[in-house]
């Protein structure tokens, strides 16, 4: 969120649109950019400057059929010299994208972006502020770390990230003044761990270490922070990676309509308290939805490992056959 004197700007950043929809996660990324534009007040389509490429225009054959308002923002002009190579590249795209604005901007040098700011928030709707004006996100630090991990992953892999890579957090306390958080690196194959772990460990130390500055930057606390890398038993080309079946989730976006039984696939957890679970989920049926398990005592407590039984009726040993993907 950004809070300013005349508006509260609410910035979601979709995932990209993807040409092919084999995948389920593709059809999933989708799914949810489409979407979350479809719900906007307003619409920023982010090019690189000096660019406009085949998959630019595949995107923009998509989204120029929606109503809200959209701005063309061009990105990474610091990188052109001298200025005036962009002045026709300018008007190229005034005639090829009939956008609202065109906002040229340097997201890494922070040039242009008040007038980015001001221009969107030129057209919002006049409405009560959906925030309070102290907060920045509705995002919950467990999704915080795991987002701040997975940036760390893709600085350092590059190139050599494997494709559907996801880190979830497994604990996340506060003990003895500092925050303790045990994530996990999910993978698809048993050999894609070594890509992530490097030689000796030291790719992942570095990006442990990284990670951790950072949020000890952000939450200024004590962090400590542990990572594993874990590989998934379901390929790249299976319907649902690690399908789990969820009773009872609350689907926020339909008003507190129940979903009894659906198979899910999980995007996000964390611990909550002593006998409960707060699961993000996907489901094909009803998209992205937020779940919890809990129970009244530890004997009945969701196991959270193999199924979701109560500890007290788990099959013994299934929870070393399976992976802690629930």
């Amino acid at each position: 969120m950004v809070n300013r004197p005349d508006a509260q700007l609410v910035l979601i950043d979709t995932p990209g649109l993807h040409e092919s929809t084999r995948r389920v996660m593709n059809q999933y990324m989708n799914r949810v950019a489409i979407s979350s534009s479809r719900d906007a007040d307003v619409l920023l389509f982010v090019i690189e400057a000096m660019k406009f490429t085949e998959e630019d225009v595949w995107v923009w054959d998509r989204v120029r059929g929606l109503k809200q308002p959209l701005f063309l923002v061009i990105n990474k002009v610091d990188r052109v010299t001298p200025k005036d190579r962009l002045l026709p590249f300018l008007d190229e795209m005034t005639r090829r994208v009939p956008a609202s604005e065109i906002v040229p901007v340097s997201a890494l040098e922070s040039d242009n972006l008040d007038r980015l700011a001001d221009v969107w928030g030129s057209r919002l709707p006049v409405a009560p502020p959906l925030f309070a004006p102290d907060v920045l996100t509705d995002r919950d630090e467990p999704f915080q770390a795991a987002e701040i991990v997975r940036e760390k992953l893709t600085l350092k892999l590059r190139e050599e990230l494997p494709y559907g890579i996801n880190v979830q957090i497994e604990r996340f306390a506060d003990e003895d003044g500092r925050i303790i958080i045990n994530a996990v690196i999910w993978v698809e194959r048993a050999g894609q761990k070594a890509i992530v772990i490097g030689q000796g460990g030291e790719r992942l130390k570095e990006i442990g270490r990284l990670a951790r500055i950072e949020l000890n930057d952000l939450w200024q606390r004590s962090v400590h922070l542990e990572l594993w890398s874990r590989s998934r038993r379901t390929g790249r080309t299976a319907r649902w990676p690690a399908p789990v079946r969820v009773r009872g989730i609350v689907n926020r976006r339909a008003s507190g309509r129940r979903v009894w039984l659906a198979p899910a696939y999980v995007l996000h957890q964390h611990a909550y308290r002593d006998t409960s679970r707060i699961v993000e989920v996907f489901t094909a049926e009803h998209g992205r939805l937020t779940c919890s398990r809990a129970a009244r005592t530890a004997r009945n407590r969701p196991c959270g490992v193999c199924c979701g039984r109560s500890s007290g009726s788990c099959s013994p040993g299934r929870a070393e056959r399976k992976p802690a993907n629930w």
